[in-house]
């Protein structure tokens, strides 16, 4: 059976899960992207991870 596109892209946690302020030290999402990740589309998760690559910080 295929996974959704969604669940093919993984999270980006690495399992140091850190807060400051509210953002993650350790995957560099924002707390409001790591309550959404598991709900969220394909085109959402890669518009996150295209974030994290950038540094952007929200």
């Amino acid at each position: 059976m295929n996974r959704p596109a969604n669940e093919s892209i993984e999270s980006p946690c690495i399992g140091v899960c850190a807060l400051d302020g509210l953002t993650c030290l350790g995957c560099g999402r924002s707390v409001d992207e790591i309550e959404a990740w598991a709900q969220a589309s394909a085109a959402e998760r890669v518009a996150i991870l295209q974030r994290i690559k950038m540094g952007v910080t929200r």
